[in-house]
């Protein structure tokens, strides 16, 4: 999700302490290159997926709203106001909301990540991570967590933190796998650094996306480095210039703020919801703030081939996109985007006059989606994604 003003003005004031062992300025070569486009393409909703599958999450305990989804081994993990567990036809297989300062209880749950038959939670509010059983939802250990993070994941390496008030310098840390006070590596915050950390982070399976706003670039975080991980090349006319950075930064170490239509106006700078899975890399590069002006893409990491688009060739109401987006949290296993929805978007979404798709090769999709309103939590869109060629 997008930082508020007030982290970012946190980091401005990083900008002015030592530089920690890892920075992002020791590295220069991108793993993917995904490139935007002058003439965006319209793809058929058709064209992108070899299936889509809409998947009820069936359980009798409210959920709240999800922060987080995690698919794992033909489960989805789900945080919200407790852990939940689902299989693919969306049948709960366990759900945990105990709220407390036990041990084994929540106050607020924040991150989630999935290894080695444990699912691990932590809680921001507690300063805890608490382990449970990925097959049962049975709890097994808790312990404290250095520092007062506001996340913290475990990618089997390393348990990797960000911080909420790095007052001894930064952001992200990584801690031993085996002992967690043990710190093993600390990332971004030298100066030429902030314009990186403008920006937004997400979690993919084997470690931490660390997005910049002005750079339309993301590190991945792996536990020991940080790998030089997307680069997001947009045209020439559309990017921000190096000069208009440095006077962006510059603002940022004397104001603590900034407006980007002071500095230029339908550029491309902020690279937003990006998901992962094993072929794919989808997300959004926009204006943050405009949130009309923007792009999807979808990357095929095999090929080395993207689309990037704005709207669908045929577009209905009740489309659904794999493109994760605030309220939207999302995940990527094997060439699928798992993408939660809530049923009040989708009330809003399809339900009025017209929207009922004349074709009646989408009818069918059209139906299923309709069906899922009978219940009031949320559902996963399930999209398999097709070789782009």
């Amino acid at each position: 999700m997008k930082q508020s003003f007030f982290t970012i003005a946190i980091l401005i004031c990083l900008a002015l302490l030592p530089g920690c062992n890892k920075s992002a300025g020791d590295v220069s070569d991108f793993k993917y290159e995904i490139v935007i486009s002058d003439t965006l393409d319209e793809p058929s909703w058709y064209d992108l997926f070899e299936s889509v599958s809409y998947i009820p999450l069936k359980t009798d305990i409210p959920m709240g709203q999800i922060d987080q989804i995690v698919v794992r081994d033909g489960l989805m993990y789900v945080i919200a106001d407790g852990l939940f567990c689902f299989d693919m036809e969306g049948n709960c297989k366990f759900g945990n909301i105990n709220k407390g300062r036990a041990r084994n209880e929540f106050l607020k749950p924040s991150s989630l990540s999935v290894y080695d038959g444990k699912v691990f939670v932590y809680d921001r509010f507690k300063n805890q991570m608490l382990v449970f059983d990925a097959q049962s939802g049975s709890y097994i250990d808790s312990f404290d967590v250095p520092g007062y993070m506001s996340h913290s994941w475990f990618n089997g390496a390393s348990y990797i933190c960000k911080d909420m008030d790095p007052k001894d310098g930064c952001f992200f840390k990584c801690y031993s796998k085996d002992d967690i006070n043990n710190l093993t590596s600390e990332f971004f915050a030298r100066k030429e650094d902030v314009g990186v950390m403008v920006g937004s982070t997400s979690w993919a399976n084997d470690g931490l996306l660390c997005l910049s706003y002005l750079k339309n670039c993301a590190w991945k975080i792996n536990g020991t480095d940080t790998v030089p991980y997307i680069k997001v090349t947009v045209p020439e006319n559309k990017r921000l210039s190096d000069n208009a950075i440095s006077a962006m930064l510059s603002e940022y170490s004397s104001k603590g703020s900034y407006r980007v239509k002071d500095y230029a106006t339908g550029v491309m700078c902020g690279l937003y919801y990006v998901t992962e899975c094993d072929g794919f890399i989808t997300g959004m590069v926009t204006d943050y703030e405009d949130s009309d002006f923007h792009v999807l893409f979808i990357y095929d990491k095999n090929t080395g081939h993207s689309y990037s688009y704005k709207r669908f060739a045929l577009y209905e109401p009740w489309y659904q996109n794999p493109i994760s987006e605030r309220d939207n949290p999302a995940a990527g296993d094997g060439d699928c985007i798992y993408v939660v929805s809530s049923y009040d978007e989708v009330t809003r979404k399809i339900f009025g006059e017209g929207n009922e798709p004349e074709d009646p090769k989408y009818r069918q999709a059209y139906e299923v989606y309709k069906s899922l309103t009978i219940d009031s939590n949320p559902f996963v869109a399930r999209f398999e994604l097709k070789e782009i060629k």
